[in-house]
């Protein structure tokens, strides 16, 4: 007997050390960081704690709820209108607001014809006092995209242009009139030269000289003595009108505008004209 009580005690030790480290080593799993792990071996040990649900959750970070930014109305644009100026009326002058294109003429404008002079290079560098041809008649219009500051009124205005060298030259119109008649011929004219590009203001150091002239037999040799000329006027910047009366000595009069740039060059040399008009005086 006392050897079978004596086993039942060791037996029942055993069985107290075998709880007391299942114990031990539960408590030693809960000081750990909540995780899978952690919970699937406490419940393989111990079943499921109502607990742990709970703890999986805290360790689950819930997304912040982001607000839907409200769509801002991109405005809608309202384009401006297009602005045309009213031209000024030509009087006896034929297109006189370069409006009717015609490059049959060389001026690119119908009615006006081009002319120029050359003068020979008077030395291989550094004097500018000679003239070439210019290489470009042509009309400048709102229509086309030409910046408003180089037409006056209306659509176009016309445009002579060089490069670099110095020229002098123009266009020219004849006109049927009374015999006798006293008229007067107006222009407003305006010059832009710059080594720079567009918008660059033009070089207000550059000598222009710019003038409209009428013969008043129709002959449109612009360097005839006959032509009678109106007084100077240098339109760097700005629009600017010359105007000059003369007797038509027969039926035809020639009208004629004149721009020299001799003495100076820059990478464009341009001269604009617009809005002239004959009209007789009392």
């Amino acid at each position: 007997m006392n050897g079978l009580q004596e086993s039942k005690k060791r037996a029942g030790l055993r069985a107290r050390w075998f709880t007391t480290g299942l114990i031990g080593l539960g408590l030693a799993l809960l000081t750990l960081a909540p995780s899978p792990l952690v919970s699937g071996t406490l419940a393989e040990f111990f079943g499921t704690p109502h607990y742990l649900p709970v703890v999986m959750l805290e360790a689950t970070l819930t997304p912040t709820s982001t607000a839907t930014p409200t769509a801002t109305r991109t405005p809608t644009v309202t384009p401006s209108p297009t602005v045309t100026q009213t031209p000024v009326p030509s009087g006896l002058a034929r297109n006189g607001s370069f409006e009717t294109a015609d490059n049959g003429t060389g001026s690119g404008t119908a009615f006006w014809a081009p002319w120029w002079v050359e003068i020979p290079k008077p030395c291989p560098s550094g004097c500018y006092d000679y003239a070439y041809k210019p290489n470009s008649f042509n009309r400048e219009c709102l229509s086309t995209g030409a910046a408003s500051i180089f037409i006056y009124s209306g659509d176009c205005s016309l445009r002579v242009l060089n490069n670099w060298d110095p020229w002098w030259g123009g266009v020219f119109e004849t006109v049927n009139v009374a015999s006798g008649q006293r008229l007067r011929l107006s222009a407003y004219g305006r010059a832009w030269t710059s080594s720079q590009a567009f918008p660059a203001p033009s070089d207000t150091t550059v000598s222009v000289e710019m003038r409209v002239g009428i013969e008043p037999n129709g002959n449109c040799n612009p360097l005839s003595g006959s032509v009678v000329w109106s007084s100077i006027i240098v339109p760097h910047n700005t629009w600017q009108q010359a105007t000059v009366e003369a007797n038509a000595g027969g039926g035809t009069v020639c009208l004629i505008l004149s721009t020299d740039y001799r003495g100076d060059s820059r990478f464009n040399m341009a001269s604009f004209w617009d809005a002239v008009n004959l009209s007789t005086v009392p």
